[in-house]
């Protein structure tokens, strides 16, 4: 188990979205924009105590996760654009070199996370990112797919705004493409198979 302490405070309405989060083994967070989802991401990794992944689609929204996490968690690990061949190398090290027994979480972009990064220990995704297609969905899960002995379930949080159509249809293709890979989808209240 690793541990991981958050030292925050939630607002009502973040506490009852976390809790409700939490009771689950994958979770989509719908809130407006400065609701805090970030900081309900916070918690949720330290009261789950997990390996966590964090996707992105941008820089700003990285640094954002990254300012707002370096309180709670010890090991973190950023992949961004820019990176030269040693630069990453020396990423993969740092990773490699933290212990089990410590939580790790790793903030990227979609494009330093797909074919060939392997971190076996990882078991929840945070989906900071929108995307609709499925080999996407697939590619991005699959990195929580890998057998690890310390690892008993794997988690997904995917975080949509649904107030902009564009990224409510997104999300909707997402939602079979999670079933397509044989997770159980709750949507209002409901498990939808």
């Amino acid at each position: 188990m690793v541990q991981t302490q958050f030292q925050g405070e939630l607002t009502s309405l973040q506490k009852q979205a976390a809790e409700s989060l939490l009771k689950e083994d994958f979770g989509v967070l719908c809130a407006t924009t400065a609701f805090g989802k970030t900081v309900v991401g916070a918690w949720l990794i330290a009261r789950r105590q997990t390996n966590t992944l964090i996707l992105v689609h941008r820089r700003q929204l990285m640094d954002q996760w990254h300012e707002r996490l370096q309180n709670f968690v010890r090991n973190i690990v950023v992949l961004q654009g820019g990176m030269g061949k040693k630069k990453r190398q020396a990423v993969a090290e740092k990773l490699k070199a933290i212990p089990d027994t410590e939580e790790r979480l790793l903030i990227a972009t979609g494009r330093y996370i797909g074919e060939g990064f392997d971190d076996a220990r990882l078991d929840t995704l945070f989906l900071v990112s929108p995307l609709s297609w499925r080999g996407t969905l697939q590619q991005y899960a699959g990195r929580l797919h890998r057998l690890h002995s310390h690892k008993h379930k794997v988690v997904i949080y995917d975080y949509v705004d649904e107030q902009v159509s564009q990224l409510a249809r997104m999300f909707s293709k997402r939602l079979a493409g999670y079933r397509a890979m044989g997770y159980t989808v709750e949507e209002d209240g409901e498990v939808k198979e």
